[in-house]
């Protein structure tokens, strides 16, 4: 079956934010080989693995309000700080204003082939093993385990979505 990709549409069933051709040219020139060599279902695959790991992942950080679709993007009211938009009063530029609401960003579709990448090398979400720190017998039994859920971090992604993404710990307030 083919990728069914958002193109800030809002397309129903939309698997990936980025195609199988995107992720090609985008792979291609930052030399990352491995890419290359995985067949078209692998990649169409990957794909579908890395858009529903950052929709899982920044469900409740990304910015703006979720459209009705299929996956997170597109948004509207998604702020962006920095960008020049005219001010109707003065005529002059103001700094801000807001991502177009029928636009997946390139931010996203960068991040998207990066957690593909990943995903060649093993699953994004993989579950958590809680491991057995230590095991005594003394009176029968006792073994300790690590309760704590160590999960992979991915950096680069990160950095790709942070100005798309609300402050860690905040969620959108609503009165």
């Amino acid at each position: 079956m083919s990728l069914i990709v958002e193109t800030g549409a809002g397309i129903p069933g939309a698997e990936s934010y980025v195609s199988v051709a995107e992720a090609l040219i985008y792979h291609a020139n930052r030399v990352n080989s491995s890419w290359s060599a995985a067949t078209t279902a692998t990649q169409e695959a990957k794909l579908r693995e890395a858009t529903a790991y950052l929709d899982s992942t920044y469900r409740e950080r990304w910015k703006g309000w979720r459209i009705e679709q299929a996956l997170e993007w597109p948004r509207y009211e998604v702020t962006i700080s920095g960008a020049l938009q005219r001010n109707a009063l003065s005529g002059g530029f103001i700094g801000g204003g807001y991502l177009p609401n029928n636009q997946i960003p390139q931010r996203l579709k960068d991040a998207t082939c990066e957690a593909a990448l990943r995903a060649l090398s093993g699953p994004l979400l993989a579950d958590v093993d809680h491991k057995v720190l230590r095991e005594m017998v003394s009176r029968g039994i006792e073994t300790w385990y690590n309760d704590v859920d160590v999960a992979t971090t991915y950096p680069a992604i990160d950095g790709l979505l942070s100005g798309l993404l609300l402050p860690s710990g905040m969620g959108d307030v609503v009165r």
